[in-house]
């Protein structure tokens, strides 16, 4: 598969328009509103779409750059998913429905994102990310735990 071939998520467009224009995209801070499909997809690009082998050729049929891109990945993350406000479903990027292995999935993609060990220069900027994270991802795999969580949702 060449540079410029590699499958773009579908997500990945919006996450660049969301990053170039907040203002434009109030509903994915918005715990109220759903995550867009793709979640998933775009989580995996950085094995993919934004892999460094691909990552250009990516850029350029989007019209961005590799730096652009992977900023806007990382914003959208941490702002439609881990400092909206929401429950740990959306903190993780997954429907309240998702399986076991969904979550797991999910939780491996934002913890190699969000790991203090990834903190080179000492700044603290992915601690409270990684928290949140480990937290939801403690909560949801386990099915009791996970069972009076979703109570406390129902009732909230």
């Amino acid at each position: 598969m060449s540079a410029a071939s590699a499958p773009i998520p579908g997500l990945l467009p919006g996450a660049v328009d969301f990053y170039r224009a907040p203002h434009r995209f109030a509903q994915l801070r918005d715990p109220a509103h759903p995550l867009p499909a793709g979640v998933t997809e775009l989580l995996a690009a950085g094995a993919q779409a934004l892999a460094p082998e691909h990552i250009a050729g990516t850029a350029t049929r989007l019209g961005s750059n590799p730096q652009e891109l992977q900023d806007a990945v990382l914003f959208f993350i941490r702002q439609a998913m881990l400092e909206a406000g929401g429950d740990h479903y959306r903190t993780l990027g997954v429907p309240r429905d998702a399986d076991t292995a969904l979550i797991r999935q999910h939780y491996h993609y934002l913890i190699r994102l969000f790991h203090p060990d990834r903190d080179q220069q000492d700044e603290g900027w992915d601690t409270p990310y990684a928290t949140a994270v480990n937290e939801a991802w403690n909560v949801l795999r386990n099915p009791q735990k996970r069972a009076a969580y979703d109570a406390g949702l129902a009732q909230a």
